[in-house]
């Protein structure tokens, strides 16, 4: 299981079938089939995980830099599932 934690202390993980993103109150989950697009995108205020499945975006943000390894591992293993 890959686990990222952001600046305001929100998680993303992947489980190697199902991403799940837990933000505040609230949380979305996803099977790695339906991912359609996901991307890391290099921001000002840290790096941001951009996905989408055929009808709902996702953005996870204020990725500490220092993490990049592990966001990238994330999204190779995401992308071994895409359709």
């Amino acid at each position: 299981m890959i686990e990222i934690t952001n600046a305001q202390g929100s998680i993303i993980t992947f489980d190697g079938r199902v991403i799940e993103v837990f933000q505040g109150r609230e949380s979305q989950r996803f099977h790695g089939t339906q991912i359609k697009k996901i991307e890391m995108i290099k921001r000002k205020n840290g790096i941001e995980i951009s996905g989408r499945t055929a009808n709902t975006p996702f953005i996870f943000m204020s990725i500490d830099p220092g993490q990049k390894a592990v966001v990238d591992e994330f999204i190779a293993q995401v992308r071994t599932l895409m359709s």
